[in-house]
């Protein structure tokens, strides 16, 4: 009887540690290559799942090539000339010694991101995407009105419950690139779990109007509140409680208001809040600066594609983010800036595919 056990790959099943932080398998031989091969999804000894893992390969060294590697950083050779199955069952091998060799280190390096390009091109989105697109960004598009001057406004034009947006932004599919650096770099994400592959953003004139917006959307049926992932919600841009006070306040005057007034009020009104009554939501993220505000939450609308006679009905994740111009011109410069986001995320990404030896 053999006490040897696993043990990273015990922790992996059992105490929630992912696959792509493991420092290396625990593969010994080419034929338990073969077979650890296989359980994963492909028999290297069929030449149509043989094509499809080299191209997979071959979007992974591309990768390293255009994203991870800078200045005169190479893969090395012996990893390039990957063809047969058997090449295949040596990088597993070579993963899997137990000598931590720059060898060792880089097929790891390979295979970590190999699997992660392989889970994002796998998914209903690859499929049936523009039809999943189509009905989503529909649900806005017979919202967004524009009059002459080309300046959008949310609601019917006649209405004078109309809302002037400064813009209105689609999000489309998130590339499989992004996609793979967002799950690299957040050791919690894996490929079902990214939620804001796509997504609309309304960018308002006032702090008062990002809450119209929002009731707009609830109030003619965008969103669907039910189906509003609760986790995922965000606002850093203005404390609820204080805003729901506020209104509560003007409601009992007897006049209305312009937007500049009512910003004025909100502003005010927040001095009157202690930093721990003031009810913001915040969602951690190792990447975004401190100072980026805005609201944003996860919304799901059930797709619906015929098939046949039948119809294949599934729902679908995208991200709404509602922010001011003001907020939104100091989100998009200094450390609040999408670059500066990215340049951190991309570090993350790369310490983690290359290990604690980087």
């Amino acid at each position: 009887m053999t006490y040897h056990f696993p043990d990273e790959m015990f922790t992996t099943i059992l105490g929630g540690l992912s696959i792509l932080d493991v420092p290396r398998l625990q593969i010994h031989s080419q034929e338990e290559a073969k077979d650890f091969i296989k359980t994963y999804g492909y028999d290297l000894k069929n030449d149509k799942d043989l094509a499809e893992v080299l191209r997979l390969y071959r979007n992974t060294i591309e990768f390293f090539e255009h994203d991870l590697l800078v200045d005169k950083e190479t893969i090395p050779k012996e990893f390039l000339e990957i063809k047969r199955p058997e090449d295949f069952y040596n990088l597993i091998l070579t993963a899997s010694s137990t000598v931590t060799s720059e060898s060792q280190i880089w097929a790891c390096a390979l295979l970590r991101v190999l699997h992660v390009l392989n889970h994002l091109r796998n998914g209903l989105f690859r499929t049936f995407s523009k039809t999943i697109q189509d009905q989503i960004f529909g649900l806005f598009y017979g919202h967004i009105k524009r009059q002459q001057d080309n300046i959008p406004y949310l609601g019917d034009l006649r209405s004078g419950e109309n809302i002037r947006l400064y813009e209105f932004d689609i999000k489309k599919y998130k590339s499989k690139r992004s996609s793979a650096i967002k799950l690299l770099a957040k050791k919690n994400e894996y490929a079902m779990n990214i939620l804001d592959r796509m997504g609309v953003r309304f960018v308002t004139y006032s702090m008062f109007d990002c809450f119209r917006v929002l009731k707009y959307l609830i109030s003619n049926h965008l969103i669907s509140v039910p189906n509003v992932v609760p986790d995922q919600s965000k606002n850093t841009l203005f404390p609820l409680n204080v805003f729901l006070d506020v209104m509560d306040k003007l409601n009992l005057q007897d006049r209305n208001h312009t937007e500049e007034e009512i910003d004025a009020i909100l502003w005010k009104s927040l001095e009157r809040w202690g930093e721990e009554e003031r009810q913001y939501i915040h969602k951690p993220n190792d990447f975004s600066s401190g100072d980026y505000r805005a609201i944003k939450f996860i919304a799901r609308h059930m797709v619906d594609i015929p098939i046949g006679k039948k119809n294949l009905r599934f729902f679908f994740p995208y991200e709404v983010q509602i922010v001011d111009h003001k907020t939104h011109v100091l989100n998009t410069t200094g450390e609040s800036s999408h670059n500066e986001y990215k340049a951190r995320q991309m570090l993350a990404a790369k310490a983690r595919v290359f290990g604690e030896t980087l």
